[in-house]
């Protein structure tokens, strides 16, 4: 009897031990940011003025730092050098304390050049190798710089919201919602020089080979991107901030927190933990599923919404409505890549018109330094007349003295 109650408290002992293991392992592997997939940080740490720091991710987002791939969580930092990579229908924001907020779209590789190296007069490039992203930035004071290098051209910014898209093959597109951004190139000297200046509402489509910009105003889709996509500016410099991840059932519902998207299957975030938030999950099939929280009273960080599939009338109705919206859509599309090719037209024509223009000035100065050349010529003759007509005068003169 004694012998089993000893072998009894062994293997109670030994699950216990286990048990603190399997707790102290996950600790360690599953919280705190950079954890495993679906792990949320503990504990918010504010940034610095000068620091990067994911605020917000959907989907897929990887860092590749050096010869790391790493999975970021928000609140994790940003380096010097870090190529942010957004995988297809995935998104991401970065905020650089105290000075932008920015979008990172899907298909999007960004490269950190700079960041700001102090409290004050912020510095701050990227590189944007493929994709798109859209821009929120406070108003700079002179000393302060933010730039963005994109298919050779740089884009310096003033207090505005803009977004920049540069695919491979194509032009890169600027479009400004609000403030100035202007477009430079460097010569063979890598000195910058100023080709244009974007303003409110504008947009223009650029090659690495123009020296001038054709611009147009925004579209109405252009518009409803700033409106649906643009950052959401968030005070990191402050303690506070509440980690929530929402996701979805079944995967693949796009959410929108306070009408703007955020992603689809599943959000992470920093959000402030007093102000209300209005969620939306909508996904093809499925019944609209919306609902309001406030974070600080959760009482848990990781929710997910459950839809409702829709009946055959609702869904009939619904394909119905989702034709006329790809029809519009298509309309659309077709819109925007006859804007882009107007641009391209009618720089074209421009540049052919500067051409004539040259050629006909250089015409013009061939002409004139004929002409010039031939007052020369009756000149000197002219001239030669002259002596010649005074040395006659002066030998009339001579022969009626002799006389």
């Amino acid at each position: 009897m004694k012998q089993a109650l000893r072998y009894a408290l062994f293997f109670l002992a030994g699950l216990f031990l286990a048990g603190l293991v399997l707790y102290f392992y996950s600790q360690t592997f599953f919280n705190g940011p950079g954890g495993a997939e679906g792990s949320l940080p503990e504990v918010f740490k504010p940034a610095m003025p000068g620091e990067a720091l994911i605020t917000s991710i959907s989907g897929e987002v990887y860092i590749i730092r050096g010869d790391q791939t790493l999975t970021p969580l928000p609140g994790d930092r940003v380096e010097e050098g870090d190529i942010i990579k957004v995988v297809d229908n995935s998104f991401c924001q970065v905020s650089f304390a105290g000075t932008a907020s920015l979008k990172i779209r899907s298909n999007t590789l960004v490269k950190i050049q700079k960041l700001l190296s102090g409290a004050k007069d912020a510095d701050i490039r990227t590189e944007l190798l493929t994709g798109s992203m859209i821009y929120k930035v406070e108003e700079l004071a002179d000393s302060e710089n933010l730039q963005i290098l994109a298919q050779e051209r740089i884009f310096r910014v003033e207090g505005t919201e803009f977004m920049i898209q540069a695919l491979p093959g194509n032009p890169a597109v600027l479009s400004v919602l609000d403030g100035k951004v202007s477009v430079l190139q460097r010569d063979e000297n890598s000195n910058e020089i100023l080709i244009d200046t974007l303003t409110e509402g504008q947009k223009t489509a650029i090659s690495p080979d123009d020296h001038e910009l054709s611009i147009t105003e925004l579209s109405t889709e252009d518009s409803s991107v700033f409106a649906m996509e643009s950052p959401q500016e968030l005070p990191v410099l402050q303690d506070g901030l509440v980690f929530l991840e929402i996701s979805t059932e079944p995967e693949g519902a796009q959410i929108y927190i306070d009408g703007r998207l955020n992603g689809s299957t599943r959000v992470k975030g920093l959000f402030l933990p007093e102000k209300e938030l209005t969620i939306l999950a909508r996904k093809r099939g499925y019944r609209d599923k919306s609902m309001r929280i406030i974070p600080m009273k959760l009482e848990i960080r990781s929710f997910r919404i459950e839809l409702t599939p829709l009946g055959l009338e609702e869904t009939l109705l619904e394909e119905q409505s989702r034709e006329d919206q790809n029809t519009v859509i298509e309309t659309m599309k077709e819109k925007h890549l006859q804007e882009i090719a107007d641009l391209r037209r009618s720089f074209t024509q421009k540049l052919s018109a500067t051409e004539t223009e040259t050629e006909k000035l250089r015409r013009s100065e061939t002409f004139l330094a004929q002409e010039n050349l031939s007052l020369e010529e009756e000149l000197a003759r002219s001239r030669e007349e002259t002596r010649k007509l005074k040395d006659l005068i002066r030998q009339i003169q001579d022969l009626a003295e002799d006389q």
